[in-house]
């Protein structure tokens, strides 16, 4: 009776991490469809460029859409964890992406550049002039350089940054700070 039971123990314990592999599989890949939905969106948005002819101001009708066209550089996505449960963040940055052999900056401007960071299946945006995550006795905490009008009164060379942490219970994006 005692292998019996050892066996069904084992049958269970190998159910059970079937079941937690699969849902985090499925997570992952949400996580991972989300992304590449942002990426896909960006690349259609550089289509048409590509079809209207003009990009930037510049002459791309010698580009067609069966070229590469588009190019995802290394940098474009950061994976990190957001929070002390294990959740992953992905940090899309649009400006890392090339259009035509030309930066895709145009969500960059004296405020910073734009932000995708997808965590589960939720998009947020983020401005700013650079993300960078650090730990603290809260856990992750996402810090995005601001500057402008988003300062405050201050000028925008004054240093200043809005900071992030993950609500794992509310599965939001807290916030505090300009």
């Amino acid at each position: 009776m005692t292998t019996n039971s050892f066996d069904l123990g084992r049958f269970r314990l190998r159910l059970l991490l079937a079941f937690l592999v699969g849902i985090t599989s499925s997570m992952a890949a949400a996580e991972m469809s989300t992304l590449e939905e942002a990426i896909l969106d960006l690349k259609e948005e550089c289509a048409g460029y590509i079809q209207d002819g003009t990009f930037k101001g510049k002459d791309v009708s010698n580009y067609s859409l069966d070229d590469d066209y588009f190019y995802v550089g290394d940098g474009a996505v950061e994976s990190f964890l957001i929070s002390r449960t294990g959740r992953v963040a992905h940090l899309f940055s649009r400006h890392e992406t090339l259009c035509a052999d030309s930066a895709m900056n145009e969500y960059c401007g004296s405020s910073g550049c734009e932000y995708s960071l997808i965590i589960n299946d939720n998009v947020f945006t983020l401005r700013g002039r650079f993300v960078e995550v650090v730990e603290s006795s809260v856990g992750p905490v996402l810090l995005v350089g601001r500057a402008g009008a988003n300062c405050g009164p201050y000028s925008n060379a004054a240093p200043c940054v809005q900071a992030h942490v993950w609500d794992e219970d509310n599965q939001s994006l807290n916030r505090m700070g300009n």
